[in-house]
């Protein structure tokens, strides 16, 4: 099975480009020898799952009011937070959002960006845009703090050359810190001053007045290779947290002067922030990190179990120090944090942003390589040359861990939609060129290295409307389905099927008439929102958002929710080696068994993708991460569930690998 969501993407270099050198089939059948010996159960260990949702890292996170922000390798984007909502403020090429480095909120609520050649701030316009407004550049920054009001006070930046400030016109240098690294600021409790970490150099405060530095000082020296925080502990104690010499260090500022500790080895601090009272630290092993809340702890006194403890450096002077884990999970590799109300927000390295919640972080929707992609299309030409198409305007070319962009349509306004190939193994390239008012196929045939232009086929289209589509299959005797879909602006809606004989070149355009208007004598009576196609046993079966249909011996056959399907909403249908056909539905699954449809046993929700393995598993995507049926098997709640998350999409390469599309991220399942 292979789809579309809503697809968009740039322009090719040259007149066609490599795609793939093979591609399974994405819409038929994986079919073996019914009753079979039943293979093994599949469990969660015979696979490795590499996940991404983003080409590189979150850098900078920061929150004000309802909205999130992220600056990293997309650009710059946006969520409310109370609702998910999200917004790409600027691509990565794009002013105000090219190699950002840091961002900020001010209390006006303006998000200030620093990038690879300015600073500048993002404004919200009367109109409820958001406008970018350049402030020119002291030099690099890696650190912004806003001071309160802004209006009148400006804001703190910080970088390798040093600490700068800005009061509404120009930048400034803080005299004192030249030349010295600042790698983390945090704005003081009167909104004013600021706590300015460097590497190596110490921690300094720099007053709201007239930017007067101060350096911390009076019993251990502060020279961590970095300060990532500082905040202020639940009993009142600032604390500071870096890393020296590979390993966390906390910093306790006390009357009696700062105490040094180290963390346990193979411990590193990323973040060191204030939620409430308490004082925030994001530690742990590389790739492994956790939120723990830091304390003291008096002589005697248990320090609960996971804790990490902090030693002195000094033979047990200052006491001692521990961080509690809390029971929230954050992302695997996390760069960056925040903090809102009483919620944890984090960036990572690799799977975007998310929030730290019990049980498994929450990811945000709108990631990078998926967008609001419900269904997407993959093609490899060998293990390590995939492309990917989403909802664009960019493709992915992918070895399944790293992705880079590569535009393959003819002109700037071109997109590639789809993908299809037949059993001898030639691929098809389904794309959309305007001004011409159709869809335009190349092809490619096994073991070629050229593509070929294969044919332009004119549709009947509704005015003003562009071509996009939900699946593209070969059937077994040689004919291209692609189901259709119309798009005006953002939005896309249902346009039927076309049906090309790749021999003889016979087009049949399947779709929706009005009342009273004449149809071509060929075309059947398809729903308008068609989402996937199955060729089995002579017969041609139909996935659509009116339930599943079926054309077989000039017979045309509906079933839907009175006829035993969870729901009308269809979104995929195939069928294991054993005959049985199944159907994922907005509802939960559902088997024909040759008579009728019965729906699967366990409630998971939603169920979105379908494929099958050689062994006649079946897997599927669902709102409850995906899972794998068993041969025989009918209880999808008791289904292994092989990776979390709001499933979207499914496809099996000719590799027997899986790449699975969730709300938030691209995975790639391979067979240990």
């Amino acid at each position: 099975m292979m789809g579309v969501g809503s697809w968009r993407a740039g322009a090719w270099v040259g007149a066609y480009v490599w795609i793939t050198a093979a591609l399974s089939v994405l819409g038929g059948c994986h079919a073996g020898l019914a009753g079979a010996p039943a293979a093994p159960p599949v469990a969660a260990g015979d696979f490795t799952i590499v996940e991404r949702a983003e080409t590189g890292p979150i850098v900078a996170l920061a929150i004000g009011g309802n909205h999130l922000w992220a600056a990293g390798a997309p650009g710059l984007r946006r969520w409310n937070v109370t609702n998910g909502e999200y917004e790409e403020v600027a691509g990565a090429d794009e002013a105000g959002g090219r190699a950002l480095r840091a961002v900020a909120v001010d209390d006006d609520g303006v998000a200030w960006v620093a990038g690879a050649t300015e600073i500048g701030r993002w404004i919200t316009t009367p109109q409820g845009r958001l406008h970018y407004e350049g402030t020119g550049s002291p030099g690099t920054v890696t650190a912004l703090a806003p001071r309160r009001p802004v209006a009148s006070l400006g804001v703190w930046a910080g970088g390798p050359g040093g600490l700068y400030r800005f009061d509404g016109h120009r930048w400034s240098i803080v005299e004192g810190l030249l030349g010295v690294a600042v790698t983390s600021l945090v704005l003081d409790d009167d909104g004013r001053g600021v706590w300015v970490g460097t590497r190596g150099q110490g921690l300094y405060h720099a007053d709201g007045k007239g930017g007067q530095l101060a350096q911390a000082t009076g019993g251990a020296a502060i020279v961590a290779d970095e300060i990532v925080g500082t905040a202020t502990s639940a009993v009142g104690t600032r604390v500071v947290a870096g890393n020296a010499g590979g390993e966390a260090r906390l910093y306790a500022l006390t009357l009696a002067g700062a105490f040094e500790f180290h963390a346990p080895a193979g411990v590193h601090a990323v973040a060191l922030v204030a939620r409430g009272n308490e004082a925030l630290l994001v530690a742990g092993p590389v790739g492994h990190e956790r939120a723990y809340t830091l304390r003291p702890f008096g002589p005697g006194e248990p320090v609960p179990p996971g804790s990490l403890r902090f030693s002195s450096v000094a033979e047990e002077k200052g006491g001692r120090w521990a961080a509690v884990p809390t029971d929230e999970v954050l992302p695997p590799s996390v760069t960056a944090a925040a903090v809102g109300g009483k919620e944890l927000f984090c960036g990572s390295a690799r799977l975007g942003v998310a929030r730290a919640k019990p049980g498994r972080p929450d990811f945000f929707d709108g990631a990078e390589l998926v967008g609001d992609a419900d269904r997407f299309s993959v093609a490899c030409e060998t293990r390590e040359r995939c492309l990917i198409v989403t909802d664009g305007p960019e493709a992915w070319l992918t070895d399944g861990d790293h992705y880079e962009r590569t535009r393959l349509a003819a002109g700037p306004d071109g997109e590639v939609l789809g993908f299809a190939s037949d059993a001898p193994g030639t691929l098809y390239a389904i794309f959309y060129e305007p001004p011409f008012k159709g869809l335009v196929i190349a092809r490619r045939a096994a073991g070629s290295g050229d593509w070929q232009p294969f044919k332009r086929i004119a549709l009947e289209l509704p005015a003003k409307q562009t071509p996009k589509i939900s699946f593209a299959a070969v059937s077994p005797a040689g004919v291209l389905w692609i189901g259709l879909r119309v798009a005006s602006g953002g939005d896309d809606v249902g346009y039927g099927a076309v049906e090309i004989d790749l021999q003889t070149g016979v087009t049949v355009q399947h779709r929706p008439h009005r009342e009273g208007e004449a149809a071509a004598v060929e075309a059947l009576p398809l729903p308008a929102d068609l989402t996937d196609v199955l060729f089995a046993d002579g017969a041609t079966w139909y996935a659509s958002l009116a339930g599943v249909q079926r054309f077989k011996q000039g017979q045309f056959q509906s079933w839907g929710e009175s006829d035993g399907l969870p729901s009308d909403l269809v979104w995929s249908i195939n069928r294991p080696r054993d005959g049985t056909i199944w159907a994922a539905t907005s509802e939960g699954l559902a088997r024909w068994d040759g008579q009728s449809w019965r729906p699967a046993g366990g409630a998971v929700g939603a169920t979105r993708g379908l494929a099958t393995d050689e062994q006649g598993n079946l897997w599927v995507a669902t709102r409850q991460g995906l899972r794998v049926l068993s041969h025989g098997a009918t209880d999808l709640g008791a289904a292994p569930v092989l990776m979390a998350g709001d499933l979207r999409d499914l496809v099996r390469d000719q590799f027997g690998r899986f790449w699975a599309l969730s709300s938030a991220s691209i995975a790639l399942v391979a067979p240990n």
